[in-house]
């Protein structure tokens, strides 16, 4: 199997836009939890445009953090294999891996908005948290849809196999 594979729509079999979205936050949320796992972290993050995350820390240690960034991460990215290798895929568990996205990339571009509003100049890592919000908001949209479709769709297929009131 070639990983490309992964991001091809089982509908039309041309790349979906939307789930390598969803596979680039995925791995964007690991690896930022991988990053929150090393040893010291407070100490990396307070240094350069990083403060942003002491915010975060205040409220949970960071293995708290990288270990729910590497769950969230992980589930979506099982969740997005068994949907392009299922026929029934798993619209559900997309949609709630990328409310989970939205939760996790809202909590942090609130830290890094309140470390820029203490420090008078807005930091660097609140480009990059808004896109990655931004692309969970379009996949929870995306999942939602995908949701609806199949659902409408299994509900034609029980309607035409139901025998007739005639």
């Amino acid at each position: 199997m070639q990983i490309t594979n992964v991001f091809i729509s089982r509908s039309s079999h041309r790349l979906s836009m939307s789930r390598v979205l969803e596979w680039q936050t995925s791995l964007t949320t690991i690896m930022l939890g991988l990053v929150f796992m090393q040893p010291d972290v407070p100490a990396t993050l307070s240094s350069g445009s990083g403060g942003g995350f002491l915010n975060l820390l205040a409220k949970l240690p960071a293995t708290w953090w990288g270990t729910a960034m590497i769950a969230v991460g992980i589930t979506r990215i099982v969740a997005l294999y068994i949907n392009g290798r299922s026929p029934r895929g798993s619209p559900l568990v997309r949609i709630g891996g990328a409310i989970l996205g939205v939760v996790l990339w809202s909590q942090i571009l609130a830290s890094f908005y309140d470390a820029s509003l203490r420090l008078g100049h807005i930091l660097p890592g609140v480009a990059f948290v808004v896109v990655l919000l931004a692309a969970d908001m379009f996949s929870v949209g995306r999942s939602v849809r995908d949701f609806t479709k199949a659902t409408r769709s299994e509900a034609r297929v029980t309607d035409k196999s139901a025998p007739s009131a005639s």
